[in-house]
């Protein structure tokens, strides 16, 4: 979970920041638009979902906030922590998105084998998480995470649970040494990276259309060798 005054700056910049627009991009790209029923856990403001065209989409949030924002954009929403289990029934969903949310978990391993605990067999399994612990800075202790990933942790991970992995891929590569010196050295109260902020409309079209480049790629099965976020979409 991450600080409150932040989360809600987070949210109101949710539906037009290039960041947030090219990862919709990125999951319209690898997964299908009419996969079935769909949970997303850690659905924040439910843009992610609202953009589906699933049978059924599910969001589950332990944020109180986020669950009534995604509720006014008409997803169903359940409030809870999944570091205390979810309250589905086995197999019950044909896809499972937890985009960004085991690096807020101290057990990430048991909060993986909760999603797929729920996930249909043959059903797509899809993760992000940061990369790269050199890359922490005062952005990841805003944001209350316990840890940055490498593509070999995120596949340990998956393998403990025998997922058959479709792609896994570091993402926002072409930005890295970018945002690696931003992070390093962007000043605030703390010192260090704060975190997502709007951006002028030109250059956020700009850095959007950067990530596209690279959804595209990928999409067709570029793995990208290094990159702000790892990436992953398996197989149960």
């Amino acid at each position: 979970m991450m600080d409150r005054e932040y989360e809600s700056e987070y949210f109101d910049i949710e539906d037009t920041h290039w960041w947030f627009k090219a990862r919709r991009h990125l999951l319209k790209q690898t997964l299908p638009q009419d996969v079935g029923r769909v949970l997303e856990v850690g659905s924040g403001s439910g843009c992610n979902l609202a953009c589906m065209s699933a049978t059924e989409k599910v969001g589950f949030d332990i944020s109180e906030e986020a669950s009534h924002r995604a509720k006014l954009r008409g997803v169903k929403v359940i409030t809870g922590d999944l570091q205390k289990g979810l309250p589905f029934e086995k197999e019950s969903f044909d896809a499972v998105l937890a985009l960004d949310v085991l690096e807020h978990l101290t057990d990430d391993g048991y909060a993986l084998g909760e999603l797929i605990r729920v996930l249909k067999p043959q059903g797509t399994i899809v993760l992000s998480v940061p990369a790269f612990q050199q890359l922490w800075s005062y952005h990841d202790t805003l944001n209350h995470h316990y840890r940055r990933y490498s593509k070999k942790n995120v596949q340990e991970l998956c393998k403990t649970y025998n997922l058959k992995t479709e792609t896994l891929t570091y993402w926002n590569c072409l930005l890295f040494i970018v945002i690696y010196f931003y992070k390093k050295f962007g000043t605030n109260p703390n010192g260090g990276y704060t975190g997502l902020r709007q951006v002028p409309r030109f250059l956020n079209f700009g850095l959007y259309s950067l990530l596209v480049l690279e959804n595209w790629s990928i999409s067709r099965g570029v793995k990208l060798p290094w990159g702000v976020s790892v990436f992953y979409v398996g197989k149960k």
